[in-house]
């Protein structure tokens, strides 16, 4: 996930001063607690109604003391939630993100300090409903990016005779390069859904097709050079104006160990936390643990926190903003991320 530039999708996109760390962390914690006597008001007498957002809205909940009808918004800036779009219905969401690192892990676990790798990418995804408890999606993007230590190597798939080994190139690569990401194609199958428990379950495939630009000697791409196959197992539960989505999967890649360097699958597990302290505003913090796995190597390791602000401003706008920290890890570079992101329902 965070190895490098163009590695991971959602997804996945970090980067931002360390003040805006603690900046989201001292508003997530006065959100949650100023907003602790609504959730004892409304914990007596809070009825389920349809939601304004119907993909994106688990329930509703009315408190006892007021009239207002506050949606529990069950989306999140990185983990997955189980709730599709509804038959018919699209979704497009547009996002902005600014990576940096200039440290990183050794396989230890001791940090270090490392060059510049940035990144600015911009990214697109289009969801539509295809029938109850199913939508599909489609997305790509286009990134700028800079990688002062970037080791392109000419000749990594040839095989050294007398060793029997892949051969290694000590020249360095390009530093900075620009160009369109990988295709990401996908489904989400919400296969249990218990409406009494505000429980559900879904099944999220993901295929990652190399279209995008990629790196050679001269130049720095997005693009990850081989096909992979994201299989996600997702969970959603709302207790009041809480919500909780979990996230278990298996990223494999689908291409020879030359190709991708040895490198075998990544096992990540997610956890977020939201509470809707308003109508339009929820505060959110997630845990990240990524395993990543090589055939001959140690592999590496990564745990990140995410702190967002999730704003569903209108019937159909949201608006989710926050930033993503790398906290531990080992063999991985330390990244910080900026991201934004506007999600538009028709």
């Amino acid at each position: 996930m965070h190895l490098g530039v163009g590695q991971k999708s959602g997804m996945s996109s970090r980067g931002m001063r360390a003040g805006t760390n603690f900046l989201i962390i001292l508003l997530f914690v006065s959100f949650v607690f100023s907003g602790a006597s609504v959730c004892e008001a409304a914990k007596n007498g809070a009825e389920r109604q349809p939601s304004v957002l119907q993909q994106k809205a688990g329930q509703e909940k009315t408190a006892a003391s007021a009239d207002e009808t506050i949606s529990v918004v069950t989306a999140k800036l990185i983990t997955w939630d189980t709730v599709p779009n509804e038959p018919g219905h699209v979704e497009f969401d547009t996002s902005y993100a600014y990576t940096a690192s200039g440290n990183a892990w050794s396989s230890d676990g001791n940090r270090h300090s490392r060059e510049l790798l940035r990144a600015h990418e911009f990214d697109e995804m289009a969801y539509v409903g295809v029938v109850k408890d199913l939508d599909i999606f489609v997305g790509s993007g286009y990134a700028i990016l800079a990688n002062k230590e970037n080791n392109f190597n000419e000749v990594g798939e040839f095989i050294d005779p007398v060793l029997g080994e892949t051969i290694g190139n000590p020249s360095e690569g390009a530093a900075h390069g620009h160009g369109i990401k990988d295709l990401l194609a996908g489904a989400r199958w919400r296969f249990y859904d218990d409406e009494a428990q505000q429980l559900s379950f879904a099944y999220i495939p993901i295929v990652q097709i190399p279209v995008g630009r990629r790196t050679d000697y001269n130049h720095l791409g997005p693009s990850q050079g081989y096909t992979s196959m994201d299989n996600r197992l997702a969970l959603t539960k709302n207790i009041g104006f809480w919500n909780i989505d979990v996230n278990l999967a298996y990223l494999t890649p689908l291409a020879h160990l030359r190709k991708t360097n040895n490198y075998c699958g990544t096992l990540e597990t997610n956890f977020a936390l939201g509470y809707q302290w308003t109508r339009w505003i929820q505060p959110e913090i997630e845990v990240i643990y990524d395993h990543l796995f090589e055939k001959n190597g140690k592999g590496g390791k990564l745990c990140s926190m995410v702190f967002g602000l999730i704003m569903p401003v209108h019937a159909h706008i949201r608006l989710d903003v926050g930033m993503i920290q790398d906290v531990l890890g080992s063999n991985v570079d330390q990244i910080t991320s900026g991201y934004f992101r506007i999600v538009m329902t028709k």
